[in-house]
């Protein structure tokens, strides 16, 4: 049976939760252990990392959404657009609760709904990403996804916007060995 992209992303977020949620917890959770800020560049690499890792860990992806190639890398059109505001400057904000990273009691309440969305599990492996990629700059995550035998290299095309299938970001996650730590 063939099902439509619509439906099938319907089928799928009563199941995974959006890279919304992700993000969202990626930011909070920068904040509230390492307080910083993070672009948006940064985080969709950061995202997409957690995808990764994930498929690596559980076999299936941390998110319903798709993950496309652009020029500066693997990018989740969905969190691309809710922090393009920001440019290049430290986001300042999550997205979803409109919460304020500078309020600290708000964005605890909200990483714990977050956590609760997620799972443990999902949780841990982000957090794991955050601690290893969370570190470098946007330019610094672009440059690694820009590498030989990655997704994006596979399946980027000048000037337009394909979408990385899953099946390549898991073949490639499982075929990592430890000490390349996703580059």
């Amino acid at each position: 049976m063939v099902y439509s992209r619509v439906f099938y992303k319907l089928v799928m977020s009563q199941h995974l939760p959006g890279a919304h949620h992700i993000s969202d917890y990626l930011l909070a959770t920068a904040k509230l252990d390492y307080n910083m800020n993070l672009d948006q560049l940064q985080l969709n690499k950061l995202c997409y990392l957690v995808n990764g890792f994930t498929l690596r860990e559980r076999d299936d992806p941390a998110y319903y959404n798709n993950v496309e190639a652009w020029k500066y890398g693997p990018v989740v059109p969905e969190v691309y657009v809710m922090y393009k505001i920001y440019g290049d400057k430290p986001i300042t904000q999550l997205d979803m609760c409109r919460t304020s990273l500078d309020n600290q009691e708000d964005v605890l309440s909200r990483w714990e709904n977050l956590v609760g969305i997620m799972g443990t599990e999902l949780a841990s492996i982000s957090s794991g990403v955050l601690k290893e990629y969370g570190q470098y700059t946007g330019y610094e995550l672009v440059s690694m996804m820009h590498k030989n035998k990655t997704p994006w290299k596979k399946v980027y095309k000048p000037g337009h916007n394909n979408i990385i299938p899953t099946k390549i970001i898991r073949q490639f996650y499982k075929d990592l060995d430890v000490d390349d730590q996703g580059r």
